[in-house]
């Protein structure tokens, strides 16, 4: 079996960035192991000026040159219609597009078209209220990707998404008629499996997640401060990108305010070998993520046997269970979160328990071997 996937894929497999990049390079890989299926992937790039077809251990990669500027307005015109013409002269038995997207818009209607659902947080009131979609700017923007979110809808035959009933709630009878499955992102599990189970002495919170306000650090920090007593000397680690400088100095200035200058480190973008040394170091990895789909960080962090803290939306809910694997609190319960993060810092024995139970629901739902394996009963099921 063919399949084309559509998707943005990394240039540099050294320095993979996360979110779709991160699920689209495991997904392409995990398909080819199964030997079930050919794989091909379709990526628009800056780093080519002409197409050029790579072949990338077991997948080929056809690369699509592309300029910065309007992508989502490109999105609507121009891409879907080379991305048309690779499918087509690929001869594709599947489409598989990810995220709403010219790749999936640009699929043709004589072949299946996989879409999986990524980036649900527009549809988020807390979003719709942020800067990037208020003013003039901000309505054309609101316009141009409901229109791509619609077409992509409109074209899929299928729906893949995180488990769980917050996708199914969000889209609603946008997925009437089509065939629906709940499969989790997948994740390589050797790298994160190799990571000991948390120390004894680890005192470290881990918040992995691009500086932006959507990811809520401030509340994090705050949870933080009231976390620490005599009892705890610990030191939160913001790793990620910066994507809002000024928010970045927002987060400064609240550390300065919390007498947590000391306590608070920024260590931006990193790969995968910092990421993973973060993660051995952590005592616990927290996220207060306003809206959220399906981290990445959080399945990385449960395969690494860390009890994770994080927020009760979007997704989340379903991968980590409450109690169980880590805890799930509240959007704006700072206390509810300082509570949680003082239970573990201070009690080694429940963070471990938990840390190893994170670590075996990651390897029994989220591995990529299990992902593909219910990836290609899908395609088969479509293609018939």
């Amino acid at each position: 079996m063919r399949v084309a996937l559509g998707t943005m894929y990394p240039y540099d497999e050294a320095r993979v960035h996360g979110g779709v990049e991160a699920v689209a390079f495991n997904l392409a890989q995990a398909l080819a192991a199964t030997g079930q299926v050919e794989v091909h992937v379709v990526s628009f790039t800056t780093c080519v000026r002409d197409p050029l077809v790579e072949r990338r251990g077991p997948v080929s990669v056809h690369w699509l040159p592309v300029r910065r500027g309007l992508g989502t307005l490109k999105a609507l015109t121009a891409h879907p219609r080379r991305v048309a013409a690779v499918y087509e002269a690929i001869r594709a038995d599947v489409v598989h597009a990810q995220a709403f997207s010219a790749y999936a818009i640009g699929a043709p209607t004589s072949i299946p078209l996989v879409l999986t659902v990524h980036g649900l947080e527009r549809f988020s009131a807390s979003m719709r209220a942020n800067r990037r979609y208020t003013g003039a700017a901000g309505a054309y923007r609101r316009v141009v990707e409901y229109v791509l979110v619609k077409r992509s809808l409109d074209r899929a035959t299928a729906v893949v998404a995180v488990p769980g009933p917050f996708v199914p709630g969000v889209l609603g009878a946008k997925l009437d008629g089509k065939t629906y499955r709940g499969i989790p992102n997948p994740l390589v599990l050797d790298r994160w499996l190799t990571v000991a189970p948390t120390r004894d002495d680890a005192q470290k919170v881990l918040c992995v997640g691009a500086i932006m306000r959507s990811k809520n650090q401030l509340a994090l920090m705050r949870a933080f401060a009231r976390a620490r007593d005599d009892r705890i000397d610990s030191e939160l680690v913001l790793l990620g990108e910066t994507v809002e400088r000024d928010y970045l100095e927002e987060l400064t200035c609240e550390a300065k305010s919390l007498g947590l200058t000391e306590r608070v480190r920024f260590l931006g973008h990193v790969n995968e070998d910092s990421l993973v040394a973060a993660y051995s170091d952590a005592a616990v990895v927290a996220s207060a993520s306003v809206v959220e789909t399906a981290p990445m960080s959080v399945a990385e962090a449960m395969a690494c046997a860390r009890a994770v803290v994080a927020t009760r939306t979007g997704g989340i809910p379903w991968m980590v269970e409450d109690g169980v694997s880590g805890y799930v609190v509240d959007l704006t319960n700072v206390e509810a979160m300082a509570d949680r993060l003082r239970a573990l810092l201070l009690d080694p024995l429940l963070r471990r328990r938990l840390g190893d139970s994170a670590r075996r629901r990651a390897t029994a739902v989220f591995g990529a071997g299990v992902v593909a394996s219910q990836t290609v009963a899908l395609y088969r099921e479509l293609v018939g």
